[in-house]
């Protein structure tokens, strides 16, 4: 009620008095009016003040104390405590925390992508996943690590490596408890180990797989697409893992190195398969021959004696051969392509065994043991030479008499005698 419309109300009042007495009483009125509603604003400001406080005050979190910036946020981040899914889809099933998230997920039944790359043309389901796309070309890495420097081309990327320091795992698994730096880790490793679900499928061969990167990279199988090439042989890789590992052959580097022999390897793998070597230990059993292998690769290409089968046909002479590695080497014949080269004194090599061999030669190393003697060879011929000694073959002589004996017919009358 404003000043103006209470002295209307008291009209009656000012009826009653007169002259001199009337304006005492009018001033009294109006300076008792605005101070009344001076008060009101105060209190109203005061009022207002509280509900913008209130309202900005951080939300905490009942499970785990994260405060949160609104009740909307609030609500969501309890759900990862809860489990919570209420949005479901409706030709799959699969269940989501939020609106956006069923959203988004439906693009992959519609298949619809509507943010598209201006420098390639790829598409995307998300304005985000563009984004992070876009630094690709622009080889933009905004985000660094305090602890390492190392930067990174998205926030979620610098998240899970500082997780990397700290060696935090915050998202476990139900089942076993197995732990994980990120949610989608922990998804895959339900899917693999636990579910048996692979809902990522190839529509050219049915094939499925657990994650959607898989799939991706099978496409490359039937598109031939291998967009990732080493700049010092031209060779090409289908993942970018590939190529980083190959080039290691070109740098020398190796960054896996045997606990028990100081041994160093360029792959992973190939430490795990030399660490068999100590332990003598051979997992892979052929069923035909009975010979085992410490590396299920090995196998798989010994088989191939058994079949007959050559699946890898030379691209420019009809010779096939059991292993792509075998192919590979081989078409060099063709190419004339050294690929592997010595970084101390610069000659090439077709195969990187080779290469390893020569290296020996700079660092004298010896790495064939005689098993009977124990001396140690720097090739493996070098070895089987060697141990001749302790078995007393003589294959050159095996080879005269064998030559002798189809060549040379002998007479029955020595037989007889």
């Amino acid at each position: 009620m404003t000043i103006f419309s209470e002295i209307l109300n008291l009209k009656n009042v000012f009826l009653s008095f007169s002259g001199l007495l009337l304006l005492c009483f009018l001033s009294y009125l109006v300076s008792l009016l605005v101070h009344r509603s001076h008060s009101s604003q105060v209190r109203t400001s005061i009022v207002l003040s509280d509900i913008r406080t209130a309202l900005n005050a951080k939300k905490q979190c009942q499970y785990c104390n994260k405060e949160l910036s609104s009740s909307y946020k609030l609500k969501i981040h309890e759900r990862v405590h809860t489990g919570e899914k209420p949005y479901s889809c409706d030709q799959c099933g699969k269940a989501f925390v939020t609106s956006t998230e069923l959203k988004r997920h439906h693009r992959v039944h519609s298949e619809e992508k509507p943010y598209s790359c201006e420098q390639c043309g790829k598409a995307f389901v998300t304005s985000t996943e563009l984004k992070r796309h876009q630094r690709v070309h622009s080889e933009e890495k905004p985000y660094s690590c305090d602890q390492c420097g190392k930067t990174l081309k998205s926030v979620e990327g610098l998240n899970l490596h500082i997780r990397n320091h700290s060696g935090a795992k915050p998202h476990h698994c139900q089942e076993c408890g197995s732990a994980f730096l990120s949610k989608g880790d922990l998804n895959s490793h339900y899917r693999r180990f636990h579910s048996g679900e692979k809902p990522y499928s190839c529509e050219q061969c049915d094939k499925a797989f657990v994650t959607s990167t898989e799939l991706k990279h099978h496409q490359r199988v039937h598109s031939e697409e291998k967009p990732y090439s080493c700049e010092q042989c031209g060779k090409a890789f289908v993942l970018s893992t590939e190529l980083k590992r190959h080039q290691r052959v070109h740098s020398g580097e190796k960054p896996f190195s045997c606990d028990q022999c100081g041994k160093a390897f360029s792959r992973s793998c190939s430490l795990k398969s030399h660490f068999l070597i100590h332990t003598g230990e051979k997992p892979y059993h052929c069923d035909e021959c009975g010979k085992d292998f410490a590396r299920l690769e090995n196998l798989k290409s010994h088989k191939r004696i058994h079949s007959g089968e050559k699946p890898y046909q030379c691209r420019h002479c009809e010779k096939t051969f059991t292993s792509s590695g075998n192919c590979n080497n081989h078409e060099r014949i063709h190419t004339g392509l050294k690929p592997y080269r010595c970084e101390k004194c610069g000659k090439r090599f077709t195969q990187i065994g080779q290469l390893t061999i020569h290296r020996n030669i700079h660092t004298k190393e010896r790495i064939y043991p005689c098993e009977q003697c124990g001396k140690i060879f720097c090739r493996s011929f070098s070895l089987r030479r060697h141990e001749r000694i302790h078995t007393g073959e003589k294959p050159c002589a095996r080879k005269k008499v064998q030559i002798m004996s189809e060549n040379i017919p002998i007479s029955t009358d020595l037989l007889n005698t």
